[in-house]
């Protein structure tokens, strides 16, 4: 199931994949994970999120994939494999498939600072950023409504249509 919702006046946007993931957005996860102690639970789940805020400098910051339970008391992260194109900096379309360098300190950072990691495996196959209008903060706030919207306790649309889940910016 798929939802956008959106919050006047300042026109900020969530995009949600609930059990799905966006298929024109997929690239294959690394298979080296980043691995971190794990005090908490998550549901299976499968899911995505892109976060769109408007204004003087547009952000944008897409990711997805899927956790996996488990025993370890380890939170494992695989990131997306890199994408490299051979389009400019110039060239349309601005919103392209991957998570660049740049950001992916600023990915982990904003999954990892949260409280009570998970235990499992978390595998990034889903990730999109825009050449002109994604950040290293972008990013880390994408990150952070991530990890809330995946350690929702049900994905119904009134839980899903809480503002402060997707906030990032504080």
């Amino acid at each position: 199931m798929q939802y956008t919702l959106n919050w006047p006046p300042a026109g900020f946007t969530a995009q949600l994949w609930c059990d799905e993931l966006p298929e024109h957005y997929q690239v294959g996860a690394a298979t080296i994970p980043f691995v971190f102690a794990a005090t908490g639970a998550w549901e299976a789940r499968t899911g995505a999120l892109s976060q769109w805020w408007p204004g003087n400098i547009r952000q944008f910051g897409l990711l997805g994939g899927t956790f996996t339970p488990n025993d370890s008391e380890q939170f494992s992260v695989f990131l997306p494999e890199l994408v490299v194109d051979d389009l400019t900096a110039y060239e349309q379309p601005y919103e392209r498939l991957g998570l660049p360098d740049e950001y992916r300190s600023f990915f982990i950072r904003g999954l990892t600072e949260q409280e009570a990691l998970p235990s499992g495996e978390l595998q990034i196959t889903v990730a999109a950023h825009d050449i002109v209008g994604s950040s290293q903060m972008s990013f880390l706030f994408a990150a952070q409504a991530f990890f809330k919207f995946m350690s929702l306790p049900d994905w119904t649309l009134e839980t899903l249509s809480n503002r402060n889940t997707y906030g990032g910016r504080r």
